[in-house]
Formats: structure tokens, sequence, C-alpha cells
């Protein structure tokens, strides 16, 4: 039974990450359903960029037999669905080259008819669960969205559909709002369990900006509070909510998007930064810039040890990601030459997130 549902990148590392936990753990499929987004490029919405996009995508999951177990939900949200692939709908292009594997679709309320009949159309062929993907707009008046819903079920009675499941993507939830989230889920949820039959409700947000600048400044650490988390265990406390399953953006912003930068520049505008999830809270440590520091990349030795001198870090055995940590500190006694770059410590922080996650639920 799906305890979380990671939301991920369609990406090279998220992907690594997934495959890395299994190595761990053969019975991971069975207690997370991933949901993967294929991610966009900041400026660049082209056909040549959103084929290079799904082709990554593709090869990655291709590389390792493991993946043609697992379930996942697969969505083209962050993409313009207006850029056609070869004459053929950007979704149902997707759909169709990954024919093979077991994909969930996804539709929306507020997705074009044209971009959602390309999932109907592959359940009309193929008996499958459906996912609708509601946003936080969606949940702001039951009595807009009730509408909706009665065409949306109405759509979908004739399709061969094995379980609809109902996901609330809050995005990037701001500070102080938890209660207006928690507020309007409560009144939406307490109705739609009323008056519609959903198989699996998904709660999913993020309390990382796409900027990260307005979380946390240049060669700082904090902690701040996984709203998202916070969100979920009120919501499982409500009456009439019931079979709610736990979702977070990992340590990515909803928002993110690839930048096609010239390397060089890329490393005068960026630092490194690592998110490390405890308890109710996540801790960062950002760095400086990777061109203007001395350290360039060898900051990411001083962040793992200011990490590892935490009193919330996990033993060094707890997952993959604790142990690149450790290896990376002043503590480990035969430290690699390099001390990582952005997607290894993506990568590593990601699995140990997943991994920390999976061990909360009761």
């Amino acid at each position: 039974m799906t305890k979380y549902v990671p939301f991920l990148k369609a990406k090279a590392n998220e992907i690594l990450a997934i495959g890395e936990i299994y190595k761990s753990d053969s019975l991971l499929f069975t207690k997370i359903t991933p949901f993967f987004d294929i991610p966009r490029e900041s400026k660049d919405q082209s056909i040549k960029t959103v084929l290079n996009k799904i082709g990554v995508f593709k090869n990655k999951l291709d590389s390792n037999f493991i993946f043609k177990k697992m379930e996942f939900y697969l969505d083209n949200y962050d993409l313009d669905d207006e850029i056609d692939i070869q004459g053929i709908e950007q979704y149902e292009y997707l759909l169709s080259l990954l024919t093979g594997y077991k994909y969930i679709p996804v539709v929306g309320l507020n997705r074009s008819d044209r971009r959602n009949n390309s999932a109907y159309n592959h359940l009309l062929h193929n008996r499958n669960s459906l996912a609708l993907r509601l946003v936080s707009e969606d949940i702001e008046s039951y009595r807009i969205s009730k509408m909706r819903l009665e065409k949306f079920f109405t759509k979908i009675q004739s399709l061969n559909i094995k379980e609809i499941h109902l996901i609330i993507d809050l995005r990037v939830i701001s500070p102080n709002s938890e209660t207006m989230y928690i507020d309007n889920l409560t009144i939406f949820l307490s109705n739609v369990n009323k008056e519609f039959h959903f198989d699996k409700i998904i709660i999913s947000g993020s309390s990382i900006p796409a900027n990260i600048s307005e979380l946390i400044e240049t060669y700082t650490s904090k902690s701040f509070v996984r709203a998202e988390w916070k969100i979920w265990e009120i919501l499982l406390n409500e009456k009439g909510i019931t079979n709610i399953i736990y979702a977070d953006y990992g340590i990515v912003s909803p928002d993110y998007s690839d930048i096609e930068l010239d390397p060089k520049l890329f490393r005068k505008i960026s630092a490194p930064k690592v998110f490390y999830t405890y308890k109710n809270n996540c801790f960062c440590v950002r760095g400086g810039s990777f061109q203007n520091d001395p350290l360039g990349n060898g900051q990411y030795f001083q962040i793992a040890t200011i990490i590892h001198d935490q009193k919330f870090f996990r033993h060094i055995n707890f997952s993959y990601g604790e142990k690149y940590i450790y290896d990376r500190s002043s503590y480990s006694l035969a430290k690699p030459d390099k001390a990582g770059s952005p997607s290894s410590w993506l990568k590593a922080m990601l699995i140990t997130h997943i991994s920390f996650v999976l061990n909360s639920f009761p």
C-alpha cells in the first residue's frame, strides 16, 4: 500500500535516487508511488527542448529494469502543452513513448480538453488508474469546483478505469499560510468525500521557493518548518477526511526550471546549497558563488561537516545520503578528492529525504 508520493522532476538524478534506494529496499515500490513532472527550461519552450527532456527521462528509465516494476504518475504540467510533437498532441506523444511502463495518466480541471483527451484515449484501450490533479485555486470555492467535478465524472463514466485518484497540489506554500490551506482543504475535502468517490486522496506541497534567496542568504544555515508535513498531520485528525496520502516535492521547489547558461556564468551566479530533512523541519546550508569563493566546489566539504555536527544528524548507516555526508566531512578518515557537485548532492539528499519520510509514518 502506498504510504508516500514523492513529486520529482523527471531528471537523471531523481531517477538514480529511486534506483539507489531500491538496492537496499526491494519492497520500495509497495511503499511509494513517484510522481514525475517533465521539467521545463526557464526560457526555451521549443519542440527540440521538450523532446530532449522527454528523451532524457525515457533513457534513464530504460537503463534500469527495476522501473518496469514501478507504478508512477506522469504529467507535463510544467511544459507548454500547446507544443505538439511530430504532429501529435504532446501528452499523447509522451504516453505512447512509454508503452510498457506502469504509468498513471494525469488530468486537470484547468487543462485543455485536447490535453485531457490524450489521457482519456489511453484509458479506452488500457485498464488503468487515472489521477485528477487540482491546484490551490481549485479548492478555494467548493461550489465552483463541484460543477467542474460533476462534468469530470460524467466524462469518465464510460472509460475503463480501475481507480480514480485525487491529487491536490498546493505547490509552494508561502510562510504563515498553513492555516488558510488547512481551512480550505478541510471544507473542500469534507464536501468531496460526501458527494464523490476517489480511491485515493493525495495532498502535496513544498516550503522551498524557486528563488532560494527568498529562503536563505549565502554563507548561512537555517532550519525551516516543513509546512507540507504540518498540514498533512493536522488533516489526519479532521473528521470527515479519510484516505489521505502524504506527498511533497522532496528537496526541490515545485517551480524549479532548468537554466541553460554558459558554464562560466552559471558558476558565477550559483552557490552550493544542501537540504537535510529531519523531524518536522528541513535544515539548509548555503555557500557562496562557485566562481568567486576560493574553495569552489570544495565548499561542500565544509557543508558536510556543518550538517554532520547537527544534533539531528542521523547515523551514517541510515541511508546512502548520511554516508555521503560523513565521507565528505572533517570526521572522515578517507575523504574523496572531490567534494561533489550540485547534482550528486541532490541525489544523495533526495535519498535521505525519501528514506526519512518513509520512516516517519506510524
